[in-house]
């Protein structure tokens, strides 16, 4: 997981390494964490407390 970013060469060196990774941004972990949040087991969520939290949207955000 990178929170600035990957290099170029970067994707580059993970097609020649014999174990099988996968790069994160900082948008797609987030993303996948406020997605899965509620099926991890309670000592994560315990570790890591998060609330959701609702609010109205302009028109431009869209739906």
């Amino acid at each position: 997981m990178a929170w600035g970013g990957f290099k170029g060469n970067v994707q580059k060196e993970l097609a020649s390494q014999f174990f099988r990774l996968r790069l994160w941004t900082q948008k797609e972990l987030l993303e996948q964490l406020f997605e899965q949040y509620e099926h991890l087991d309670e000592d994560i969520k315990a570790e890591l407390p998060l609330k959701r939290v609702w609010m109205v949207a302009t028109q431009d955000e869209g739906l």
